[in-house]
């Protein structure tokens, strides 16, 4: 049997969706359930008690909201956060909360798997390195995206690419054109790289959207996506764009 490795607090102000998460936990031999708190100020004292791993954070939770739970323990505690909730107006707080996942009641087995494996990853990573744990968007399948009309979310699936427009940055996506209020840079850097790579200065693609790439002229290639879009490949990034490709 594998020992528990990883201690998890659950903070949840709805008695039935604690024991939904107890019961979700008992399969994970990884996992160890130290405590339970129905309210913010509960949460906040065991969590300075028990030091958890991960902490499975409801955001409307009593006397301290999810988010005012985390800024009690600021400086003090650096738990891999999972929100769990049934409202998801707040998940773009929850990017700059830096929460490892967001996630939406009701939720299956298998998605509440996947969001423990990343938290478990997250901290397997980051202790080796001996760093703070530092949950990043590519950890996510959401994305915040700032615009002149408040905060989008959107899956990263949906982002086919991106382009640079001065200290801004418009992002194609599945739905459309958006104009985001960040450089191409800062985008970049929230993006899994693993997915996104730079193909110019001014332009960053889903390689899950890459289609077919060909000649155009002067070194410089045609890189054509699944939406029909056509982008230029500059001839500095044509051979890292291949090696990503597999090519």
């Amino acid at each position: 049997m594998t020992a528990p490795l990883f201690r998890v607090l659950v903070a949840d102000a709805e008695q039935a969706s604690r024991e939904r998460l107890r019961q979700l936990l008992a399969p994970e031999r990884e996992f160890l359930l130290v405590g339970e708190a129905a309210d913010g100020p509960g949460a906040v004292t065991l969590t300075r008690a028990h030091r958890p791993h991960v902490l499975l954070l409801d955001v409307g939770l009593p006397g301290l909201s999810g988010f005012e739970v985390l800024e009690q323990l600021r400086g003090e505690l650096a738990p891999a956060v999972i929100f769990v909730t049934a409202r998801a107006e707040h998940a773009a707080r929850a990017f700059e909360a830096e929460a490892v996942d967001y996630l939406l009641k009701p939720f299956s087995a298998d998605r509440f798997r996947l969001a423990l494996g990343r938290a478990r990853d997250l901290f397997a990573k980051t202790l080796r390195a001996g760093a703070k744990p530092r949950a990043r968007s590519p950890l996510l399948d959401l994305i915040a995206l700032r615009t002149g009309r408040g905060r989008m979310v959107m899956a990263v699936a949906e982002i086919q690419y991106a382009t640079a427009d001065n200290t801004c940055c418009n992002v194609f996506t599945t739905r459309g054109k958006v104009a985001v209020n960040e450089s191409l840079g800062a985008l970049e850097e929230r993006l899994p790289p693993e997915r996104f790579v730079r193909i110019s200065r001014s332009a960053l693609v889903n390689l899950t959207h890459v289609l077919s790439l060909g000649p155009k002229s002067h070194g410089d290639q045609h890189l054509i996506l699944r939406s029909g879009a056509q982008l230029t490949v500059s001839r500095l990034r044509r051979q890292e764009l291949l090696k990503r490709l597999g090519r």
